[in-house]
């Protein structure tokens, strides 16, 4: 139903701005070279808000796809380390495969998103390095073709699972670091030039999917911010059509609904699956051309403006609706309500203008600006249309006036029903 609300009104201009500045930082990130892998921290918390969920599920899957692989080389080590199986045993299925668990496990259940970057990064580590003590402990001479194992880890973890950046360098340097130092120490002692093969192999791997990660990093935000500037505007503009339609449906001196808001409301009254009573209250100010006459119209706006307001303040609920139906003429739709409880609102919003005490020389005995009503209650839905209903009322309140103004007259349709019957 058409009912206009201020506060509403403020609550969606804030929203409207804010919206408007994140708009304007996405712009400058978008243009932003080289494109950053970690946004401000109002964004970043926003993209991980909404992509964490299916980046923890990504973790998991990539987690146990991880282990899978890494107990499916146990068939391998049988052929390339045989002297070391027990131990092979005890790091790929009692040390890897339930630190893999437990941190899968954990990210599954939900924990912080620093938290869960850092236990991939540790699953990471741990893998590299069990791996790592295999080569060091292996004095088989296939040993030597297995040097290669970081190097899978590394592609896997930066390119697969994609660590956030950060973790990615750092557990890359450690594991490459950790491999350097190691040489020494091989069971299997290699030669120098081989040493220095793998330690190029590997530290190149490193640096290769180090820029692949970052890439893959920065293509995640900017399509995040793409996508988020595409729907702040769908917002924007649902908002803007939206607001549109409600100042095409406000008169705009009073704030309140014009005839357009009016029609459109009674026509959703009419239209509804359940029939009820609607009042309607089509109200005069009385002697209205003298008063503009005497005090200028812009005193008349300003009168105008005041009863408008007062006659919203008698409104109940938000199904009650006012509004300026031309000139110098309200209609008030009172939805649910019984003949005499309009009445009653109608003889209420008489003495609440009155009591604004506008000072009118040419309106009476009051001596003040006064208000005439004609009250029709009618079934929605049924029998008469809305214009017919205001019709009613408009001519009880030409009685009114013919009484003497400053009063309330009750159509002789009201209460009307289906079956003909007169309710009053």
């Amino acid at each position: 139903m058409f009912v206009p609300d201020d506060v509403t009104q403020n609550a969606s201009d804030d929203s409207a701005e804010e919206r408007l500045l994140l708009r304007r930082d996405i712009a400058g990130l978008l243009a932003q070279r080289p494109r950053a892998v970690r946004l401000p921290a109002a964004l970043e918390q926003r993209f991980e808000q909404e992509t964490g969920s299916e980046r923890s599920r990504h973790l998991v899957l990539r987690t146990l796809v991880a282990l899978i692989l890494v107990n499916f080389f146990l068939v391998s080590d049988r052929f390339m380390t045989p002297d070391i199986m027990t131990q092979a045993r005890i790091v790929r299925l009692g040390i890897i495969t339930p630190v893999g668990i437990a941190v899968a496990l954990m990210i599954r259940r939900g924990i912080a998103p620093a938290f869960r970057e850092f236990l991939m990064a540790l699953v990471t580590v741990v893998t590299g390095l069990g791996l790592l003590y295999l080569v060091l402990r292996s004095a088989h001479p296939q040993a030597i073709y297995y040097h290669h194992g970081l190097i899978l880890v590394l592609a896997y973890a930066n390119n697969v699972v994609v660590l956030r950046f950060r973790a990615a360098l750092a557990v890359s340097v450690l594991l490459s670091a950790c491999y350097i130092g190691a040489i020494p120490f091989f069971a299997l002692p290699l030669p120098v030039t081989v040493a220095a093969h793998y330690t190029l192999s590997l530290v190149a791997t490193a640096g290769i999917t180090l820029f692949a990660n970052y890439g893959l990093e920065q293509g995640q935000r900017y399509s995040y911010l793409v996508g988020l500037r595409e729907r702040l505007r769908g917002d924007a503009l649902v908002e803007a059509n939206t607001r549109l339609a409600e100042l095409s449906c406000l008169d705009p001196m009073t704030g309140i609904a014009n005839r357009r808001g009016l029609m459109a409301h009674l026509e959703e009254l009419w239209n509804a699956s359940v029939s009820w009573p609607v009042a309607i209250v089509v109200i005069d100010v009385d002697r209205f051309k003298l008063y503009n006459d005497r005090y200028g119209h812009l005193l008349g706006d300003t009168c105008l403006k005041r009863i408008a307001g007062a006659l919203r303040a008698t409104l109940r609920h938000q199904g009650d609706l006012v509004a300026r139906f031309g000139g110098e003429e309200f209609v008030v739709v009172l939805p649910d309500t019984s003949v005499e409880e309009a009445l009653a609102i109608a003889e209420r919003m008489l003495r609440e203008v009155q009591d604004l005490a506008i000072t009118h020389s040419d309106g009476g005995e009051a001596g003040v600006v006064t208000i005439s009503a004609g009250v029709c209650v009618a079934w929605s839905g049924e029998g008469g249309s809305p214009l017919e209903v205001i019709e009613w009322a408009d001519r009880a309140l030409y009685q009114a006036k013919e009484r003497g103004r400053n009063r309330v007259v009750l159509s002789e349709q009201a209460g009307y029903s289906p079956d003909g019957g007169n309710g009053g």
